[in-house]
């Protein structure tokens, strides 16, 4: 488990973004939005108490200890830089399909040319 050098006595909800990608179960997700994973730890928050407020850091740590399952959100995060660099992979797949489709047409098309003479 990651070591949390967070504050045990300060609030989940009041963290900053720095500050919640070091809980544990919010480490592998530094590629979201700070307003994207205030959601997400609320959300988080729900789910290990009913408290709406003063849930605290150590509270999480306890309740994470008894199921340590890291955060898995429900849709890919709205960045803009990580949305551009999917739809290059995207493209460069794409592409790279349609080049093996007509190189594999070349050479067939160059096989029926030798067999026909």
């Amino acid at each position: 488990m990651a070591n949390c050098n967070l504050p045990k006595s300060k609030t989940v909800l009041s963290l900053r973004k720095k500050e919640i990608v070091q809980l544990p179960g919010f480490t592998d997700l530094d590629n979201y939005l700070c307003k994207e994973l205030k959601e997400f730890t609320r959300h988080r928050v729900y789910q290990y108490s009913n408290k709406k407020r003063g849930y605290t850091v150590g509270q999480y740590l306890d309740k994470y200890k008894e199921n340590p399952e890291p955060y898995k959100p429900r849709y890919q995060t709205e960045r803009k830089a990580v949305k551009a660099q999917q739809t290059k992979e995207a493209t460069k797949k794409a592409l790279k399909k349609i080049k093996s489709k007509a190189t594999i047409r070349k050479m067939e098309y160059e096989r029926d040319k030798r067999l026909n003479i």
